[in-house]
C-alpha cells in the first residue's frame, strides 16, 4: 500500500479487533474549511455484538462513521465486518501536528473534538468522502500492543494502542 492510498471499504469488512490492530500508525485526514488535520492513529478499540449501551452505528455497512453522544462529548465510531451485525472500531487516540507543534490526544470524546466531528458525519463512509479519511500503512505488528479494562463491556474485544510513533 502507498502512502498516500485511502483506505476502501474492504479494509473495514473484517472482525473488528482485526480492522482495529491495521488502523494503528496510519493516517487520518479531515478537511475542514480550507485546513486540513492530520493525525497518526494511536489507540482504538474493537467492539463486537450488543449490549443495551451499544450504538446503531455498529449495525452501519463496514467503513460508515457512526457518531454517538456519551457523557457530552461526540464519539466516532467505523463500522467493521457486515451491514447489519453489531462490531465496530471506536477512534480513541491520535498524535496531531498543529503547524509543527505535536500533540497526543487521548480519550475518544478528544479524538472527535480534535477533529471537529458531530453527528454531521453520523452514516458517512470513510472511504467515499473527502471530508475525512484514513491512508498510510500500518505499524509492524510487534509494536501493536493490547489493553483489557476490568469494567469493559462484555462485547469489548479488547482496546489496541502504540506507545510511541516512531518516523
Amino acid at each position: 500500500m502507498t502512502i498516500d492510498q485511502k483506505l476502501g471499504r474492504d479494509f473495514f469488512a473484517k472482525k473488528a479487533d482485526e480492522a482495529a490492530q491495521g488502523l494503528l500508525g496510519r493516517t487520518i485526514t479531515r478537511q475542514f474549511k480550507g485546513t486540513q488535520i492530520n493525525g497518526i492513529i494511536t489507540e482504538v478499540s474493537a467492539w463486537e455484538g450488543s449490549t443495551k449501551s451499544s450504538s446503531d452505528g455498529m449495525l452501519y455497512a463496514p467503513g460508515t462513521i457512526g457518531v454517538s453522544c456519551k457523557f457530552g462529548k461526540y464519539l466516532m465510531d467505523i463500522a467493521t465486518e457486515v451491514s447489519g451485525i453489531y462490531s465496530c472500531i471506536t477512534m480513541i487516540g491520535a498524535e496531531f501536528d498543529w503547524s509543527g507543534r505535536k500533540q497526543r490526544v487521548e480519550g475518544p470524546g478528544n479524538f472527535t473534538e480534535a477533529l471537529k466531528i458531530d453527528k454531521e458525519f453520523d452514516k458517512l463512509k470513510v472511504y467515499e468522502n473527502d471530508l475525512v479519511y484514513i491512508e498510510g500503512g500500518k505499524m509492524p505488528q510487534q509494536e501493536i500492543l493490547k489493553r483489557e479494562k476490568k469494567n469493559a463491556p462484555k462485547n469489548c474485544l479488547g482496546y489496541f494502542y502504540i506507545k510511541e510513533i516512531k518516523r
